[in-house]
């Protein structure tokens, strides 16, 4: 078991702050998800963690031990990357053994390792195999049980799957999903800019933008009730709408939300909001109207059960259910009752 306790931990490559005060609890067991856009830090905040990167100040302690200059090689950690990293000239069996080797552990028992991690991940038809003999989802299951056979404090993987195509991705998340309930003592950290990964694999979700930690907490508590406009508009596929003006105000707020399914269409001489339908994507068991009004703002995105009458080109009204809007203030941040906005505009 192995929790992970940061606090204000900064990273900097000379003048530039990559990471700003860092503070954050994993309990051991937990599977953690390191969620933001291209260039937020989450990346760098791993490889703080692995030892890759050196930590610029703050603290970083592994079972309660403070780890800021153990070296990588000594912090228990098993890193799992994009690029899969195999060694192109081993066997599929030398390469998940290779580190059991450098341990000088039993042949015997590294085989017997290397066998029950081949099992799991059904990886025996292919142990004398080398890489260039595997598709792409079953080189990232070696480099994977490669990891499983170290028996790490932690598992950090670092965008695993963005290398494979939808099919895989799919597959490859169920199957690290079981990994983590297998191993359910191991702590697992996992980086991601795909919510969708994040949302159905996560127990809790961190969400960075520019080197900050934004909010932290369980998959669906964040979709329910993000704390920002960044955490609204990035958590959610497709992501939230946005609506400003008069519509905002009247609710006490400088913009709302409204999630694709929480908007009804209705007749256009009869709502708040009116648009032309200038696309649908049908995608069997729901469709996705966008919806464009007459100002200059992107198209709103509406979801439909099932298939749809609606043309493109067909003025629609839009009624966004009552209690499935968000409010958020001049400062992009969630507001709540008691917040000045709403009473001045009460």
């Amino acid at each position: 078991m192995s929790d992970v306790t940061i606090r204000g931990l900064n990273k900097r490559y000379g003048q530039t702050q990559v990471l700003h005060d860092i503070d954050l609890d994993i309990p051991s067991g937990e599977f953690v998800v390191l969620l933001g856009p291209s260039g937020c830090g989450k990346s760098t905040l791993l490889r703080c963690i692995s030892g890759l990167e050196s930590i610029t100040s703050g603290g970083l302690m592994i079972e309660g031990r403070r780890a800021n200059d153990i070296p990588a090689r000594k912090r228990g950690v098993a890193m799992v990357f994009q690029s899969y990293a195999l060694y192109p000239h081993m066997t599929v069996r030398e390469n998940m053994a290779y580190g059991l080797k450098l341990r000088k552990m039993e042949k015997a028992k590294i085989d017997a390792t290397v066998n029950g991690a081949a099992e799991r991940l059904q990886l025996t038809p292919f142990l004398d195999r080398l890489p260039k003999a595997l598709s792409g989802g079953q080189r990232q299951r070696v480099a994977i049980g490669r990891a499983i056979v170290q028996d790490p404090k932690l598992f950090l993987f670092d965008e695993p799957l963005s290398n494979l195509d939808a099919s895989l991705r799919v597959q490859m998340r169920i199957e690290i999903a079981q990994i983590h309930r297998q191993l359910s003592q191991t702590t697992m950290i996992y980086v991601t800019h795909d919510q969708v990964e994040a949302m159905t694999m996560a127990d809790r979700i961190v969400v960075l933008e520019g080197g900050h930690i934004r909010q932290v907490g369980k998959p669906l508590d964040l979709y329910r009730r993000p704390n920002s406009l960044f955490v609204a508009g990035f958590i959610g596929s497709p992501k939230m709408n946005f609506i400003t003006g008069p519509m905002a105000q009247s609710r006490g707020a400088a913009t709302i939300g409204v999630r694709p399914e929480a908007l009804d269409v209705t007749d256009p001489t009869d709502a708040e909001i009116s648009g032309e339908i200038v696309h649908s994507e049908e995608l069997g068991a729901f469709t996705f109207l966008y919806i464009k009004g007459a100002d200059d703002a992107e198209p709103m995105v509406v979801q439909q059960p099932g298939q749809t009458s609606y043309s493109e080109g067909t003025v629609v009204g839009l009624r966004p259910v009552p209690e499935e809007i968000h409010r958020f203030g001049t400062d992009g941040n969630r507001l709540g009752e008691g917040d000045p906005e709403i009473r001045t505009a009460n």
